[in-house]
């Protein structure tokens, strides 16, 4: 059986309109289990179109250098995520608990930017940079964010 031009033109079209139906269906992650690595899924609901893990980013300030005792209690984290997708996209406050510690949970995007910012009274402020590429599937690495005393220069004699 031969197929005029119009016919197979019909089919063409019909064949790339069910191809992008199944496409769009496949990439629905409401009908998917979101995957995680090292936190929890939360009950943040995800958009149907960005397609993202919920995480809980993590790490600790340290005063002057790495290591039990320099953690800096108190200390002013800001995070900024921009995103075009995700629900938790903006600006994100957090304080350092005793041991130093602070936490974000937050819907990661592979396309997503993150920008850590410290700051405490007596430090130079600390910055951090990263990707949502970095974080995929949650594998985020917990940060260690070293503030630097104010004012101190560190020379060798």
């Amino acid at each position: 059986m031969l197929l005029t031009m119009k016919q197979k033109k019909l089919t063409r079209e019909f064949t790339s309109i069910m191809a992008i139906l199944l496409l769009l269906v496949g990439c629905d992650s409401t009908s998917k289990t979101v995957p995680t690595h090292t936190s929890q899924p939360s009950p943040m609901p995800s958009p149907t179109w960005c397609v993202g893990w919920t995480c809980i980013l993590r790490g600790v300030v340290y005063a002057d250098e790495v290591g039990t005792g320099n953690e800096l209690e108190s200390a002013k984290v800001e995070l900024s995520q921009k995103s075009y997708c995700s629900p938790t996209g903006g600006r994100h406050e957090a304080i350092t608990n005793p041991d130093g510690e602070f936490e974000f949970e937050v819907y990661i995007h592979y396309t997503d930017i993150f920008r850590i910012e410290v700051e405490e009274a007596g430090y130079e402020p600390g910055k951090e940079f990263f990707g949502g590429f970095d974080c995929l599937f949650c594998s985020c690495y917990p940060l260690e964010i070293v503030l630097q005393t104010q004012g101190c220069a560190t020379s060798e004699p």
